[in-house]
């Protein structure tokens, strides 16, 4: 009996520990990554303003062939939102919603994440000209981990995990602003 108590004890301050340790941890990732383009700031922002461009360079849905989306008229509108909707274990579902727009500066969009698992983000695109058609295209994304869940941020590495798709996004949009 002494050892099942001594065991429920440690099972319960290892929990605590838990807890108070999330605490202590960030609650965010964040991934930033960028690119030169031979171009104009303007035209750059102008491509990637519209929600149907900017799902052709957020390249993870590229391997789900059940990915649907859905664009509004206007497309590149502040509160504008596109929708997806595709597989389960790929793509999930949700929507991106551009929250600000500043022409050949800024663009900010809100992430939703709804299955599988349900989740928040804040995509941003800057556009810095540094010479005459020469843009610098930095792409930062930020993904809010509630607590506890934010412990795991200790055994992973966003940057390796989701760098490479960000960078193959803005090859994407490179390629996209050249033709």
């Amino acid at each position: 009996m002494k050892g099942f108590r001594l065991f429920i004890f440690f099972l319960l301050a290892l929990i605590a520990s838990f807890f108070l340790f999330s605490f202590l941890i960030s609650t965010t990732r964040t991934v930033t990554r960028s690119i030169q383009i031979d171009t104009s700031a303007v035209y750059v922002h102008r491509q990637v303003a519209k929600l149907s461009n900017f799902s052709k360079i957020a390249v993870w849905g590229k391997s789900d062939s059940t990915l649907i989306y859905q664009h509004p008229t206007n497309d590149s509108a502040v509160n504008a939102e596109s929708k997806w909707k595709g597989s389960a274990s790929i793509s999930g579902e949700g929507q991106v919603k551009i929250l600000s727009s500043e022409a050949g500066k800024k663009i900010t969009h809100q992430i939703s994440f709804s299955s599988p698992k349900k989740g928040m983000a804040t995509s941003e695109l800057t556009f810095k000209e540094s010479e005459k058609n020469k843009t610098e295209v930095t792409w930062s994304f930020t993904k809010s981990i509630p607590r506890p869940w934010n412990i795991f941020n200790l055994f992973s590495d966003g940057d390796k995990e989701w760098g490479p798709s960000f960078e193959e996004g803005l090859k994407e949009l490179k390629k996209m602003c050249s033709q």
